[in-house]
């Protein structure tokens, strides 16, 4: 069920429940000290004060739009493409984002079967390739390239990471189109084509710019840091005691 809804800021909100909400998606849960956890860690940090007070909270791409305008979720760190349509109006949300500037840069890869992915990747479909069958994830980017370059009845949506895998391995589909960070397990062959170039950020909803300039300014921070070398020289790093005002008067 959705919380009780909170007119409040959400930097208000998050700091006095004394956690921050980060939607990830489900196949990621169990990857202690992932990429995309380190990213809610760092928000956490700054937002809170302890990069340890953080709540996980699982979606898919099919849920990932409505946890976040519901509020159970702050903001969500995963694989989330910046579009011009998910800024302005998402159809199937009924509302536009907020999104940070990108910090990576992924992009849509065919895996599975070698044989139907080198027919998905030519665009082949007569042949052998007449028995291609891609799955794709609905609501996704990658389903956007796939039903401009198939007909319908090559290529079967789904909705979870989970549904995908049980898809694949009862033969339903023999190929899966998916952004990079995404592909599953080592089992499955990767092609060598990549066919998209998918800006990822962090998104919050476009209703609190309060928050959703931190969150972007956490973001630039570890950029800079990066740039600096903080994470090789840790002697560069520490906490400063001289700042007077706090996050929401910056």
């Amino acid at each position: 069920a959705s919380p009780t809804f909170d007119s409040k800021p959400t930097l208000q909100t998050v700091q006095e429940r004394g956690f921050i909400r980060c939607g990830l998606h489900n196949n990621r849960l169990n990857t202690s000290g992932s990429f995309h956890l380190n990213l809610c860690r760092a928000v956490a940090s700054v937002v809170v004060g302890d990069a340890d007070s953080y709540e996980i909270v699982p979606l898919t791409l099919g849920t990932r739009w409505s946890i976040l305008n519901n509020r159970n979720a702050d903001l969500l760190v995963d694989s989330n493409t910046h579009t011009i349509e998910r800024e302005v109006r998402l159809a199937s949300a009924g509302s536009g984002f907020t999104f940070s500037v990108p910090y990576n840069h992924a992009g849509m890869k065919y895996a599975g079967d070698e044989t139907f992915i080198e027919c998905a990747e030519n665009k082949k479909r007569y042949g052998i390739c007449s028995s291609l069958s891609i799955c794709v994830h609905a609501d996704s980017t990658p389903l956007e390239y796939v039903a401009d370059a198939f007909p319908k009845a090559f290529y079967t949506t789904t909705s979870s990471a989970d549904e995908t895998v049980i898809m694949m391995d009862n033969g339903t589909c023999n190929v899966v189109a998916t952004e990079l960070s995404l592909i599953f397990g080592s089992t499955h062959h990767v092609g060598d084509k990549q066919f998209t170039k998918e800006p990822h950020a962090f998104v919050t909803r476009n209703t609190d710019r309060e928050f959703s300039d931190v969150v972007n300014w956490v973001l630039q921070a570890l950029f800079y840091g990066e740039e600096q070398d903080l994470t090789k020289n840790a002697t560069l790093c520490g906490n400063t005691t001289n700042v007077t005002s706090v996050a929401s008067e910056l």
